[in-house]
């Protein structure tokens, strides 16, 4: 594509285009499944992963692969992957997902005894899914906390800090007073 603008008129200049689909993965076997292409236009951008049960449950690793070819230059744009967005729904759209479950990471008694107050002080916070080089947004789902209808990728983190109490709602503590003499 040559550029229109005054300042780079005639150079060559690159355009995001938006690109993607779905993937569906029906879970009815462990293993690793085939990569596949979310969009025909894009063959070499692949979405590959493993399906396990674990404790019952089914866990599910999903990772987008670029695996177009790169030039000998530096910088080659056509092949870069720009903003990407991974996204797990349940086809009825139903709150499949359950927290990831806690693991003992092994460490001395001290990391150990931290890991317990975390969890309990999260233990309504539950965490569905890790990133690996990405944030993820759960989208809890309304009826059960515990559970979430929605998990996508974020380029950047995000979390709600609650909004503080407002003066009105902070309620007035009193002491009553007593005369300095009798404190000795």
């Amino acid at each position: 594509m040559r550029s229109e603008r005054e300042d780079t008129a005639g150079r060559l200049v690159w355009k995001r285009v938006q690109a993607g689909g779905t993937v569906p993965v029906p879970l009815v076997a462990e293993g690793d499944f085939e990569p596949t292409a979310p969009d025909p236009d894009q063959p070499d951008v692949v979405v590959r992963g493993r399906i396990r049960r674990v404790e019952g449950n089914w866990l599910v690793s999903l990772f987008l692969e670029n695996q177009q070819s790169q030039p000998d230059k530096k910088r080659h744009a056509p092949s870069w992957v720009f903003q990407v967005e991974l996204a797990a729904e349940s086809p009825t759209g139903a709150a499949a997902f359950l927290p990831r479950p806690d693991r003992d990471q092994g460490s001395d008694a001290d990391d150990r005894a931290e890991q317990r107050r975390l969890a309990m002080a999260y233990r309504f916070h539950p965490e569905f899914a890790t990133g690996s080089g990405t944030a993820v947004h759960a989208t809890i789902s309304g009826d059960n906390p515990m559970r979430a209808t929605k998990i996508r990728t974020r380029s950047m983190p995000e979390y709600e800090i609650p909004r503080p109490m407002s003066r009105a709602r902070i309620p007035t503590l009193t002491f009553p007073s007593l005369p300095i003499s009798n404190w000795a």
